[in-house]
């Protein structure tokens, strides 16, 4: 069983008789369709469809939780706190009363633990939310950050404020799982519908198998013309945004100066 410490994830519960209601006309996934004990992907959108969290969102049946990177989840923070005001529910900030755990492989039980299935970072995976004073056992056992950085890496999943960022629209960064287009109006919902239906993207984020030395944010390139750059790189994979031409799983490109890269 691997284990990971992300204690340092934000964590907020969203309480009150009309929480999927408040939240389901802000973000991308459909809340409704959750029922208590269920989970998924979900993204929290500019008015112009770019993004400013990706989260983890649980319907815990009195409540919803959600779970993000720090960099998304203060934007996800920020931003529900000043819509508030349109609602009946709550919001409550739990970041630094329980610490958070990321487990994959055998199941095994932990007493204590309140769990929580997920599966972008393995098809195993799952979220142990733990009180903070019971937490020192899953931390003593945590892989070290550099080892999770590489399962990131190589599993594909984009990091807030390092792949993605306020300027990306979620198809650009494979977050198609957390949209939905059968549901009413959302904040952003149109800019994403008019790229699903009518239109593409002209880039996208790529995992990368990497054949020698990489410098940090190295050019990518293509027949001797720049198509896009690295945006994190760990044990011989990389991420990258690259021209959509490009993005084919084989397309051999070069990171510059000099280092042989391949779409996988």
């Amino acid at each position: 069983m691997l284990i990971a410490d992300h204690s340092a994830w934000t964590k907020l519960v969203l309480s009150g008789f009309d929480r999927k209601k408040f939240l389901n006309g802000l973000v991308t996934c459909d809340v409704f369709k959750l029922k208590a004990g269920e989970g998924g992907l979900c993204c929290l959108l500019t008015p112009k469809g770019r993004l400013r969290a990706d989260f983890e969102l649980y319907d815990r049946g009195e409540d919803l939780l959600m779970l993000a990177t720090p960099l998304a989840g203060a934007n996800l923070k920020e931003d529900l706190s000043k819509k508030l005001i349109l609602s009946e529910s709550t919001l409550a900030d739990i970041s630094l009363e329980y610490a958070l755990f990321h487990l994959s492989g055998p199941d095994e039980a932990v007493s204590g633990a309140e769990g929580f299935p997920e599966t972008r970072y393995a098809d195993d995976g799952r979220w142990l939310l733990v009180a903070a004073g019971a937490a020192e056992a899953l931390k003593k056992a945590s892989m070290t950050p550099e080892a999770w950085e590489a399962l990131r890496v190589r599993r594909g999943v984009p990091l807030y404020g390092v792949d993605m960022g306020e300027e990306t629209i979620p198809q650009e960064a494979k977050l198609d799982a957390a949209l939905t287009f059968d549901k009413g109006c959302y904040m952003g919902q149109e800019t994403i519908s008019r790229v699903h239906h009518m239109g593409h993207i002209n880039k996208v984020l790529v995992r990368l198998k990497v054949s020698g030395p990489l410098a940090d944010q190295a050019a990518l390139q293509s027949q001797g013309q720049e198509v896009g750059a690295i945006t994190s790189y760990e044990d011989g994979f990389a991420l990258g945004t690259v021209r959509l031409k490009e993005s084919e799983v084989g397309t051999q490109l070069i990171a510059l100066p000099a280092t042989p890269v391949e779409v996988i």
